[in-house]
Parts: C-alpha cells; sequence; structure tokens
C-alpha cells in the first residue's frame, strides 16, 4: 500500500536550477512559483520524466494570484499510474533546515483516488534520492472544484546537495496550481533529520526490527474484544529473536497468547477489556528479525517452466483459482496466455508478468483489491499481488503471495509481494510492485504467508466462524495483517509515523551485518533453534525480563560473534531452573 512518494523517486536531470543565497529562515526558494514569467517553462520549470501522456501550460483563466497559474491536464484513457507534471530544482539545498512546503490547488474531473499535490525530493552530490517528503502525507492528495491550500514540513538532512520540487497530479482529469512556496522556518532538530531520510534497499544480511503501534478507539461503549497481529515469519532467510508487546493503559490488557492459525502463520492474539465511549487502548508490538541474503548466484539465465502434473504437493495448493486471486477467469487466462507465448521460460514469464499491474489505467479506485480488478484498475501493492499471482497460476506456475513490512519504505500499512515455485531452485520472491524478479530477501520482513483459504475469507461477507471488522479493503487477505473484533463500535488507527497518515507498521534496519561474517550462519542457525522454544514461553503469557534483557541486547549486535554471545545467554536464562533436592 504505497502512495504516489514511491512513484516519484526518480533522477531529473538537464534542468535549470535555482540558486539561492545561505538560507535564513523566512525565505522562499521557489521563485517561480507564482507562475507569471511567460519563460517559467523554459528556464525554471521542466516537465517530470513521467509527464508523457500529461499536458501542462500556463493558463490565465482563473488563477488563485496573479495573472497565471499551472495546469496540468491528464486524459481519461491514460494508462499506468505515474504521476505527471513538472519540476523545478534548488541548488544548494537549505540542508540541516526545516522548510515549509505549500500551495494553493483545485481540479477538474479528478476522482479518488486520482489527486494532485506538490512532493520534494532531497539528492546528494550523485544525485541520489535520500530524502523525501510530500503534501500528501498530511493532506492527503487534493481534489476539488474551490481553490484550497495544502502544506507539509520537513528537515533537510545536511548530506543534501539540491532539492526537486515537484508539482503533480496523479491519475486523469485537470489540475491547477498556483502560489507554491518552500519558505525556510529554521533549523532542524536530530529527530526530524533522522525522519526525513529514505530507508536505503539493502542487499546484504542485516538486523530489523518489525514495529506495529495501534490505537483501538471505542466510539461507543464497547464489549471486550480480541485483536490479532501476525508476527514475522520463521522461515527461509529470516528468523526473529524475540518479542515485546506493551498495551497503554495496561489494565486495558487482559491477557495475550500466540498461536499458530495455519503451518508457518504465528499470531499473537490480545484480550481486551471493556472499553468506555471515547476510550482507548494503544498496542505496541515489536519484534527483531535477523535477515540473511538469498544467493541468486546459482540462478540459472533461463529456467524452465514447470510441468504442472509433476509439482510437489506442498506447493501445489498455489495453483488454486480464489475468490481474490482468480486464475480461472477468462480475461487471466487470455493474458496468462499471452504472456507465456512471448516468455521462453519462466523467469522471463515472471518478469513480464509484474510489469502488467502498471498497465491498467490509474485514476478511478477499484471496488476491491482482487486480481480481475487489477486488470482495470491500479489498486495498491495488494492487488499488484494478486494479479500477478493470478497470472501465474493461470499459466501453471504455484505462486503464492507474502505479506510483510519493507524495509526500504517509510510507514505504511502492509506490503504484499508474490513468490512462485521453480523447481530446483525453490521458491523465487518477485517484487510485485517494484517490478524486481528476483528480489533480495532482505527487502522485506515476511509476517504471513497467504493461503488459499484465506484469499477465499478476503472479504467482508464471508461466513467465517470468528466474527470481526475489517480495517482493510475487500481483497486484502484475511489475517495478513492486523484484524480485530468483535465489536463495530472500535475503531482502530495506524500510530507509526505521522498520526494523520494512519500506518501502522514498518521495518527499521537496525544494523547491517557483513555477508563474509564468519559467524553469521552459526548465529543464524542458533537463532531458528531459539526462537520455537522462546515462542512456546511467551505463548504461555510469561514475558521474562532476563531473557528480554538479552533481546534488547541483541538489537545492539554488529557481528555474527555478539550475536551467538546474547543467543547463547538468552537460551540459558530460558532454561528452568533446576529443581534442588530434598
Amino acid at each position: 500500500m504505497l502512495s504516489v512518494g514511491a512513484a516519484l523517486l526518480l533522477g531529473v536531470a538537464g534542468m535549470g536550477s535555482a540558486q539561492p543565497d545561505e538560507a535564513a529562515a523566512g525565505t522562499n526558494l521557489l521563485a517561480a512559483g507564482d507562475f507569471e514569467a511567460e519563460d517559467v517553462f523554459a528556464a525554471q520549470w521542466r516537465a517530470l520524466n513521467t509527464a508523457s501522456q500529461g499536458r501542462f501550460a500556463l493558463d490565465q483563466a482563473a488563477p488563485h494570484g496573479g495573472a497565471s497559474c499551472l495546469r496540468i491536464e491528464v486524459p481519461a484513457e491514460t494508462r499506468g499510474g505515474q504521476p505527471r507534471g513538472v519540476v523545478y530544482r534548488v541548488e544548494p539545498a537549505p540542508a540541516g533546515r526545516k522548510v515549509r512546503l505549500s500551495a494553493w490547488v483545485r481540479t477538474e474531473d479528478v476522482t479518488p483516488p486520482a489527486g494532485a499535490g506538490v512532493c520534494v525530493q532531497g539528492c546528494d552530490a550523485g544525485a541520489e534520492c535520500v530524502a523525501f517528503f510530500t503534501t500528501q502525507s498530511t493532506e492527503g492528495l487534493a481534489r476539488g472544484e474551490e481553490w484550497t491550500r495544502i502544506q507539509t514540513e520537513s528537515a533537510v538532512p545536511p548530506e543534501v546537495h539540491h532539492l526537486l520540487v515537484m508539482a503533480f497530479l496523479s491519475g486523469s482529469g485537470t489540475a491547477w496550481l498556483d502560489d507554491l512556496e518552500l519558505v525556510d522556518v529554521g533549523p532542524a532538530d536530530p529527530a526530524d533529520l533522522e525522519a526525513a531520510r529514505i530507508p536505503k534497499r539493502i542487499e546484504g544480511p542485516a538486523l530489523a526490527l518489525a514495529q506495529g503501534r495501534f490505537r483501538f478507539e471505542a466510539q461507543q461503549e464497547a464489549e471486550g474484544f480480541r485483536v490479532w497481529v501476525p508476527l514475522p515469519l520463521c522461515f527461509e532467510d529470516q528468523v526473529p529473536l524475540g518479542l515485546r508487546i506493551q498495551v497503554e493503559p495496561a489494565e486495558r490488557l487482559e491477557g495475550y497468547t500466540l498461536r499458530e492459525r495455519l503451518p508457518g502463520d504465528w499470531m499473537a492474539e490480545l484480550r481486551l477489556a471493556k472499553l468506555p465511549a471515547g476510550r482507548w487502548a494503544d498496542i505496541t508490538c515489536e519484534v527483531p528479525v535477523l535477515l540473511r541474503a538469498h544467493d541468486y548466484t546459482s540462478v540459472p539465465a533461463e529456467i524452465p517452466y514447470p510441468d504442472a502434473d509433476a509439482l510437489p504437493a506442498e506447493v501445489r495448493p498455489w495453483l488454486a483459482a480464489t475468490r481474490c486471486v482468480q486464475a480461472d477467469d477468462p480475461a487471466i487466462r487470455e493474458r496468462a496466455r499471452q504472456l507465456r507465448e512471448a516468455a521462453p521460460d519462466l523467469l522471463a514469464f515472471a518478469r513480464a508478468a509484474v510489469q502488467v499491474p502498471g498497465e491498467a489505467p490509474a485514476g478511478t479506485m477499484p471496488p476491491a483489491l482482487d486480481a480481475v480488478a487489477a486488470l482495470s484498475a491500479q489498486g495498491s501493492c495488494t492487488s499488484n499481488a494478486n494479479l500477478v499471482a493470478a497470472l501465474m497460476r493461470a499459466a501453471g506456475i504455484s505462486a503464492r503471495v507474502l505479506a510483510g513490512y519493507p524495509t526500504w519504505s517509510p510507514p505504511l500499512q502492509t506490503h504484499y509481494v508474490v513468490e512462485f515455485w521453480a523447481g530446483e531452485q525453490g521458491w523465487v520472491w518477485a517484487e510485485s510492485s517494484l517490478g524486481v524478479v528476483p528480489c533480495p530477501s532482505p527487502y522485506q520482513v515476511q509476517v504471513a504467508i497467504v493461503y488459499p483459504e484465506d484469499e477465499d475469507r478476503s472479504f467482508r461477507d464471508f461466513g467465517g466462524e470468528e466474527p470481526h471488522v475489517r480495517a482493510a479493503m475487500d481483497g486484502v487477505p484475511w489475517m495478513s495483517l492486523t484484524e480485530f473484533g468483535p465489536p463495530r463500535a472500535v475503531r482502530m488507527v495506524g500510530m507509526v509515523g505521522p498520526k494523520d497518515r494512519n500506518c501502522d507498521h514498518q521495518a527499521v534496519v537496525l544494523a547491517q551485518i557483513s555477508a563474509d561474517d564468519p559467524d553469521l550462519e552459526a548465529a543464524f542457525e542458533a537463532a531458528t533453534a531459539f526462537w520455537p522454544a522462546y515462542r512456546a514461553v511467551r505463548a504461555e503469557g510469561r514475558d521474562l525480563p532476563e531473557v528480554a534483557a538479552c533481546v534488547k541486547a541483541m538489537e545492539q549486535a554488529k557481528t555474527g560473534a555478539e550475536l551467538l554471545r546474547h543467543l547463547a545467554e538468552a537460551a540459558d536464562r530460558l532454561q528452568p531452573a533446576p529443581t534442588p533436592r530434598p
């Protein structure tokens, strides 16, 4: 569930730039933000790399201020979800300062999820994007026929060399933008500087912290209810190291347990007490995870298509057509046939399949995030994964959806990717939103393997035995993200990152570990042995403070040897004390 921001992380070269003096509080760094100069597109604002199929011009009909404003038009038949618009370069950047980005916006023929906004990329001297902020994070995408002011604030990290300010329309319709400002509001504090940085994609082994924080608010008196939180998987190239659960106020928590719903899929099930009207309970769940880099060097350039009749029994369930992965739908089958006809081998098919979600028109949110809906309208990473999995299954390829939290992304809800069975190569990860095949395993902390039965239960009208109120759209796999129930008087709000974004999870990289670390494999094996024993103790509701201290120490480790030492200490303290002889 990624924002327009992910689509705008691109470089823009060969353009003019503003050359501000050293930043001072109150300075507006966008000298051409009023769109008054006739040569504004020749000298200052330039087209985004994604501006094809979009038109932009000065408009004197009804500007917000002055004589003209910017008009962006994107035809309704436009396909692909990339935003269209213009970009302005500010160099040097006001490094170490805090800035306020604002604009006046109005639109016509723009319907949800389409909308307009302004964003800023902060680039280092090598033109790599290292910081990003957008009005979408605080205001959402703007739409409406009246002029409306949108704004956001952010720090500019010291390593930022120049800024790229982008005015854009995501989806189809017409947007007018005027009186853009990027104002220096003073020095930035260290916390704001860190929050502005974009997490870097990691390729090698790492320690990460999966964090979930959510508030449950009672809109009227609510009886006791349960909350289910998926826990990071212990499989393939990742292993959890511990678990922290905290509820505030503490008296709201009646108890919790850990349980395995389906093979490999573990949940924390919390029992919360009655909530008076207007009161809330805040839940924090944190799990440190050791990520090992999968070695794809042995994957051949071409992988033969599998013989569907000879697939192992354990992967055959993921050939099934389900309610949100409709591999038996005629349109899905026809698109899969076209892909297979053009792709000489399995890897080529996978790389073509992950491009298909981008072919659909953008600008109209589908009614559900299932595969068939994704053929006609772009939805989110959820519909991308469902569609890619459906195309693969329709072609006789076992493919399953995985849910998790990216290590390369700011906070979000839950991100979905696809794994496909490649014979001797085993399961291979396809990043169905980024279009990366195969994808390095440290890109994401996986929290759920989506089974076909949970794909069928992805809609609110299913006849499940556990009454619930979903916080997700139809088509989001059941129990792959935080679920709660039964009272409908309770509302869940994500509390990770800016409070108005409703994001409930993130994966933070604590440390990268050298791939050549001589103790890494031993640490991974020790952690794989430790986790089930630790999990069994926590399933009984026991916290064991001495073990928790060891887990906290693991989060500070930088080498395999340090991890091994803390794991050994934790394992010793996990063992029950010997019973003294009489």
